[in-house]
């Protein structure tokens, strides 16, 4: 599933709460995220915090720059052998 805040319908700024909702039939517990940035006016999320109803909020900690042009962000998906 892939979700996509476009320039023009959301604003960031900071100290700003910006909740949207994804939908989907195949939406199971949400263990990656990633965000990409266009435009050159820099952009340094902190804190995004992903809600399920069935299960556990997942909290992925940025606090850091997102480079222009290209994604940036976590896979916890990912298990260890």
């Amino acid at each position: 599933v892939l979700a996509q805040l476009v320039a023009g319908n959301f604003e960031f700024d900071r100290c700003m709460i910006t909740p949207f909702t994804v939908l989907g039939s195949c939406l199971g517990k949400i263990c990656k995220v990633y965000l990409a940035r266009i435009g050159s006016d820099g952009w340094k999320p902190e804190t995004i915090i992903a809600y399920h109803n069935a299960y556990p909020p997942t909290t992925f900690n940025f606090n850091y720059f997102i480079p222009e042009g290209r994604r940036s962000g976590f896979d916890y998906c990912i298990t260890k052998s």
